[in-house]
């Protein structure tokens, strides 16, 4: 791995070719983490060419246990409620406010992918894909980044856990 003051000189493209993430075994490698949380993640690495590579983080799917376990607690709070007020529009108003959360959480908050493709010469696209089947995608221009820092976290019970910063020129 080329140190920051022998990577100075060199462009971006030469500086991304002799990065930490050279080729590894085969043109693409998966690792599995265990998460804070419990939940099994998997970090897939994949070589498309010499100057293009690409990142992804998977978490599990929305698990039906833990859905029906919260569905089915707030409609027991609304029977309750139900049974103390007597009116109906408590039980309308739990199914309504149930479904629209199901839906919000789905179409914004769950990611089910987030994956990091970077091409060389030409720049970075990051990629989210929600549970409810909708893409989120950012590409921005190698020539507008200025520099990338990688931040390592420990988010995992085995390993650091790195994030990319870019510096981008506006």
């Amino acid at each position: 791995m080329a140190t920051r003051a022998a990577t100075k000189g060199m462009n971006r493209s030469a500086q991304l070719e002799d990065c930490s993430c050279r080729p590894w075994r085969g043109s693409m490698e998966e690792l599995g983490y265990l998460a804070v949380s419990g939940e099994h993640i998997t970090l897939q690495r994949r070589l498309h060419s010499a100057s293009c590579r690409e990142f992804s983080v998977r978490s599990p799917r929305l698990q039906l246990r833990l859905l029906s376990a919260a569905t089915c607690s707030v409609w027991l709070v609304a029977y309750g409620l139900f049974v103390l007020s007597e009116n109906s529009m408590v039980l309308s108003a739990a199914i309504f406010i149930t479904i629209i959360s199901l839906i919000t959480y789905l179409h914004f908050v769950k990611i089910d992918q987030e994956s990091l493709l970077v091409i060389g010469s030409l720049g970075i696209q990051m990629t989210s894909f929600y549970a409810s089947g909708k893409e989120s995608t950012t590409f921005i221009e190698m020539g507008q980044v200025k520099d990338v820092v990688i931040n390592e976290a420990i988010y995992m019970v085995n390993a650091a856990l790195s994030h990319f910063c870019f510096t981008v020129l506006m």
